[in-house]
């Protein structure tokens, strides 16, 4: 690949279910048809290459009675994404310092137990430091 690293194709399950109707399963060895099926229709390999999935989502305030669901991927796209160990493109932070309070007073809880409550923040994002393809399927 342009990086010189791995790549994993990403999408949500409609765009990579139509990665099996590209490619000629019929040489599929039985071990590889029943990975398809017990998948439920995405394979866990193509052509070589690492496929995952990404778990649709409705966008908000989208209706699902309406006669056009809109879904939060495209369901026409996979994403080609450099996967390596010094690449790694989903951040997890947490802001600040987490707060605690507790309760402990006698005469707030009767039965003698004590309350917590814990806040954070926390964010997730995903920060590509690297070039990455798009796959636009028709």
């Amino acid at each position: 690949m342009a990086t010189g690293s791995d790549v994993t194709i990403f999408g949500a399950r409609s765009a990579l279910s139509s990665l099996t109707g590209m490619a000629d399963v019929n040489w599929a060895p039985e071990t590889v048809k029943q990975e398809y099926y017990a998948n439920g229709g995405v394979l866990g390999n193509w052509e070589g290459f690492r496929v995952a999935e990404i778990g649709q989502g409705l966008k908000r305030g989208a209706s699902i009675n309406s006669a056009s669901v809109e879904y939060m991927l495209d369901t026409d796209r996979l994403y080609i994404i450099p996967t390596s160990v010094v690449n790694k493109f989903i951040k997890v932070v947490n802001y600040g310092e987490t707060q605690v309070s507790q309760v402990t007073d006698k005469d707030t809880n009767r039965d003698m137990s004590y309350e917590y409550e814990v806040l954070y923040k926390m964010g997730i994002n995903v920060i590509l430091n690297t070039v990455f393809g798009v796959w636009e399927i028709i």
